[in-house]
């Protein structure tokens, strides 16, 4: 017997008909969002997401019908599940409990209570009975299984949000993973996990369709209007700041990148998205595979309090046909780097203080601004160089600015050798020509500056 403080029902099967399958790849018969199961055999499900295509998606509509794909799926393809994280289709919320060793089942009931505080309707609850495995050392381990569902409608993502109170409260105690995007979850009556054999899962106050959460009726109240809506900055991108349209070959640590950019940057909406949007273009541009985009961006998005794996993903998801390789890139990456760990940054760019040739002082202005982005403006025809929080238009000011700031940078060039590199700053005819250019850059033009630090008192 299952050890839970509510008993066992019996099972309505009462209606028939056939079973309606659709072998979906590509586009599906939009089929009726209420009153069925969507079921998938693990197997199947598996297989299609390695080959990248849609699942098999099963619409079952009584109880006879569950238990024909049940007969067909469950020992034979490793399982029988339903298809949960699909974002056209809401789902009952449902919560799965997978505690290991001692367990008092008594808690189960705290946790139906707490669930009820968010929302107050009929609870159903199914079981496996509890079985020793082993875990990853190799330990006898007991298994506890219980799943919860509740009367209601919901989207996947957004379980965890609105039920965010009992997830806080029971730390540890449920499987968080099952709200992934395109999840699934085995069936009541199942028996089989995988490879492997396992207690069925077995409804213990209900019917078989109360515990299957792809089940919902047409009444069922819509959660998903009790989760607030979040206004999301927009973007407002400095064109300054953008890669150029060539690409360039790129021997950066990308992962080590990631994890030098700040905690701050990763828990500030706008930072954060810039970041992501950034790993995208590169994506485009052909510096980064797709899934090395999801990793970086969920490496460095892990520094964050409110870190929430889904979201990563589905940042990823929603913005990268939005993009096309063109804005934010390396140079966007690096001036983040810049502001948070800035050793590294003059470490990994040391190599970007080359330039052609000892007469190059185009290529030398383009340093000297790129290193000093935040501290040069060019407004109306006249320079401002920023000195500690104050910005200088003296010409005579600038010219001694420039040449302190010019001489500070490690800028290179190749002798004719190729081989030996000299030194392009320690010259002061070089550094003269390197200001010329600099006051010439049509980068750091910004005609309205002058305007807005009169307006803002600066």
């Amino acid at each position: 017997m299952l050890s839970n403080s509510i008993t066992m029902n019996t099972l309505n099967t009462a209606n028939t008909s056939s079973i309606i399958e659709h072998p979906c790849i590509g586009e599906i018969p939009k089929p009726n969002i209420y009153d069925r199961v969507l079921l998938s055999s693990f197997w199947k499900h598996k297989d299609n997401a390695e080959k990248g295509i849609k699942q098999v998606r099963e619409y079952v509509k009584t109880e006879e019908e569950y238990m024909k794909a049940h007969k067909k799926h469950n020992k034979k393809q490793d399982g029988l599940c339903e298809l949960v994280g699909l974002d056209e289709f809401q789902v009952k919320p449902y919560f799965d409990l997978d505690p290991k060793g001692d367990f008092d089942y008594s808690i189960i009931d705290d946790i139906c209570e707490d669930i009820k505080k968010i929302y107050d309707d009929s609870i159903y609850i199914a079981g496996r009975e509890a079985r020793e495995e082993e875990d990853s050392k190799k330990n006898k381990i007991i298994k506890h299984s219980r799943r919860i569902y509740l009367k209601a409608k919901i989207s996947y993502n957004n379980i965890p949000i609105l039920f965010k109170p009992v997830f806080d409260k029971y730390p540890g105690l449920f499987d968080l993973s099952v709200y992934n995007k395109n999840r699934v979850l085995f069936v009541p009556l199942s028996d089989r996990k995988g490879n492997l054999d396992v207690p069925a899962l077995t409804p213990i106050n209900c019917t078989i369709f109360n515990c299957c959460a792809t089940y919902i009726k047409c009444g069922y109240e819509d959660l998903d209007l009790l989760v607030p809506k979040i206004e999301k900055p927009a973007f407002e991108m400095k064109a300054n700041l953008f890669d150029d349209d060539a690409v360039r070959e790129c021997k950066l640590n990308f992962t080590e990148m990631m994890q030098k950019l700040s905690k701050e940057r990763a828990t500030t909406y706008n930072k954060w998205i810039y970041v992501g949007v950034s790993l995208i273009n590169l994506y485009h541009r052909k510096i980064l595979t797709r899934g090395m985009v999801y990793d970086l961006f969920d490496s460095f998005s892990s520094k964050a309090d409110n870190y929430d794996a889904d979201g990563v993903s589905k940042i990823i998801d929603t913005n990268i046909s939005r993009f096309d390789g063109k804005g934010y890139g390396i140079k966007y990456l690096l001036e983040c780097l810049k502001v948070d760990d800035y050793e590294y940054y003059k470490l990994i760019t040391k190599k970007d203080m080359m330039i052609d040739s000892a007469n190059d002082d185009i290529g030398a202005a383009e340093i000297v601004v790129n290193h000093y982005r935040d501290f040069l403006v060019i407004c109306k025809g006249i320079l401002y160089v920023k000195d500690n929080d104050i910005w200088i238009n003296s010409e005579k000011q600038v010219d001694k600015l420039l040449i302190d700031m010019i001489g500070k940078l490690e800028i290179k060039f190749l002798g004719a050798d190729g081989k030996r590199k000299y030194s392009y700053n320690t010259s002061v005819k070089h550094i003269k020509d390197c200001s010329i250019v600099v006051k010439a850059n049509k980068t750091i033009i910004n005609d309205k500056f002058y305007d807005d630090m009169i307006k803002n008192n600066k």
